[in-house]
């Protein structure tokens, strides 16, 4: 952070970034955001070439300028940490109380053939947030700790909710006599009667209450808890003691009116075209600046309440949406449907197989309107307002390189319309089909030699299905594309990762010490890569992650 003194830094103004707080400080200027580019490929083959370590803290040369004229000046600078009001203090603390009480049942019927199990829980969260405002000192070089550690006046928020979940495992033919008869008499019957004799049904259903603090819509209406319904049946085949175990289940889970999902994110973006945050383009802070180079003799009641009526956003409205709480969130449904199937199979006790896979779709549902009503709120009002200072609408004037129009199409628009055109739909974003197998092989299956029979060799394959990074547009380039297909997802290809392990077992110290080595090696032949986790609408890489060359790990451990 530049800590230094300069001519041309703003009186009051802090140098770390940080937003605007009611009663605390402003948003920092501009000119004391740093922008660190790292360059992480090059044109030498496919890998991957990390990012420079950190610079170090102390005398550095700060350069600022025009770069349309390519006039720059160059003067000394102080490199230095300097405290933040973001995620500090006010909504950014919270002590939460969470009370639980319940109870489990649980059956055996029918001679064990039927194991039923009920449960209830009754959770209580009590939540509450920092006091505001949040301040530092007098030269923004530490926390006014006396201020801003504390709570909010009044008492504790409360939210509370139920949890119950019933289950049943059956095993009708279990200690049967006509079965274990047929059983024990060998050929296609015998092996039938021991299928059904290791046949397990299953059935689970629950209806789950998540402990959350409050949180609120744009529209500052509490939002109601986050709700979760699931329930899952099928059948285990537990054949010749164990060594084959097959386990067959299908699932549907649903989270009602959860706020994690892309909707709250929508939400949250929504209010910096307004108050939240401090973009350039953001409407009240150039409100602000405007009205107070105009009115020169405004007071800062007038110009608080000549910003409320240009904006159309009331002084209390602004004050509760600037630094939010609780928090912004917006609530959607998602429901997860599926099938998994497990194998454990022990053909010897030297040698162990396990391998799953699994098929699974996931569909968002009943996303909150309070996003789209907000938007039909405001866009009267941004489209109108003009910028004095440049007789050009505020909606379409450029700060910073962006206009708040853009900013709304790319950063809520776009994918708000994605989300409400995908509903009902299966997310492509989750991989719809995953594989991993797993074995292992002790070698005194094979030979007694005195230093090979304590040796464990094994390897994992996993794999997974393609996965959603993106849509193409409606529009083709050269044209601008201002809608992207919800029908036409763009794909990252399936992958697979090979892992494998060597296990050898030894006796230290005249015997009286056991100890174990192990080398493992995960994804191995793997040399590093860029994955793409974002696309641009014409198919592009948009944004990638890093995946790491091999990790080669040796463990040992000790019986002491």
């Amino acid at each position: 952070m530049l800590a230094s003194n300069h001519a041309w830094v703003p009186a009051g103004t802090f140098p770390a970034v940080s937003g605007n707080v009611t009663g605390g400080p402003q948003a920092s200027s501009a000119r004391f955001r740093g922008y660190f580019r790292y360059y992480v490929g090059d044109a030498n083959g496919t890998n991957v070439d990390y990012a420079p370590s950190t610079f170090n803290y102390g005398p550095a040369t700060y350069v600022w300028g025009n770069a349309a004229t390519g006039v720059f000046q160059r003067e000394p600078a102080l490199l230095d940490q300097r405290p933040t009001i973001d995620s500090a203090g006010g909504g950014s603390n919270s002590q939460t109380i969470n009370k639980t009480t319940g109870a489990v049942m649980q059956n055996l019927l029918w001679g064990g053939r039927v194991v039923t199990t009920f449960g209830v829980r009754d959770d209580g969260v009590y939540d509450k947030r920092g006091t505001e405002p949040r301040l530092l000192k007098p030269d923004g070089s530490d926390f006014n700790y006396q201020v801003m550690n504390g709570w909010a006046p009044g008492d504790y928020s409360f939210n509370s909710g139920r949890t119950k979940t019933a289950g049943a495992a059956v095993r009708p033919f279990r200690d049967v006599g006509v079965i274990n008869r047929a059983a024990r008499g060998g050929g296609a019957t015998g092996a039938a009667a021991k299928l059904l004799d290791g046949l397990t049904l299953t059935y689970n259903e629950s209806d789950s209450f998540i402990p959350q603090g409050p949180q609120q819509d744009v529209f500052r209406n509490q939002l109601p808890n986050t709700r979760g319904e699931g329930k899952d049946w099928g059948f285990w085949l537990n054949l010749n003691d164990g060594k084959f175990v097959l386990r067959v289940n299908r699932f549907e889970a649903k989270r009602i009116k959860t706020r994690n999902g892309d909707a709250a994110t929508i939400a949250q973006r929504l209010l910096r075209i307004d108050v939240y945050q401090s973009d350039n383009w953001q409407l009240v802070n150039n409100a602000r600046t405007w009205i107070t180079q105009f009115n020169p003799n405004f007071t800062a009641a007038q110009v608080e309440a000549e910003i409320a009526r240009q904006t159309g956003l009331s002084i209390e409205e602004q004050h509760e949406l600037v630094l939010p709480d609780p928090g912004i969130s917006a609530t959607q449904d998602v429901e997860s449907k599926g099938t998994e199937v497990e194998l454990n199979f022990n053909p010897t006790k030297y040698w162990t197989v396990q391998a799953s896979v699994s098929d699974t779709e996931t569909t968002n549902t009943n996303v909150s309107t309070s996003s789209t009503d907000w938007i039909a709120r405001r866009m009267p009002i941004w489209t109108k307002i003009v910028d004095p200072r440049t007789n050009t609408p505020w909606w379409t004037t450029s700060y910073g390189g962006t206009t708040p129009q853009q900013a709304f199409t790319n950063n809520v628009d776009i994918p708000l319309k994605i989300i409400l055109q995908q509903q009902g739909k299966a997310n492509p974003q989750i991989r719809k089909y995953k594989f991993k197998t797993s074995t292992s092989y002790g070698l005194a299956g094979i030979t007694q030699n005195k230093y090979l029979r304590n040796l464990t060799v094994g390897g994992a394959l996993r794999w997974e299905d393609k996965g959603g990074i993106g849509y193409y547009g409606v529009q083709s380039l050269p044209a601008q594309i201002t809608d992207l297909d919800p029908n036409r997802p763009i794909y990252d290809k399936s992958h697979y990762y090979v892992d494998a392990y060597v296990n050898y077992r030894m006796k230290l110290f005249s015997n009286k010490v056991g100890a174990n080595v192990q080398f493992n090696v995960r994804n191995l032949g793997e040399n590093g890569r860029l994955q793409p986790v974002g696309a641009f609408p014409d198919g592009r890489p948009l944004a990638y992650r890093i995946v790491d060359p091999a990790l080669y790990i040796m463990q040992v451990k000790f019986d002491l």
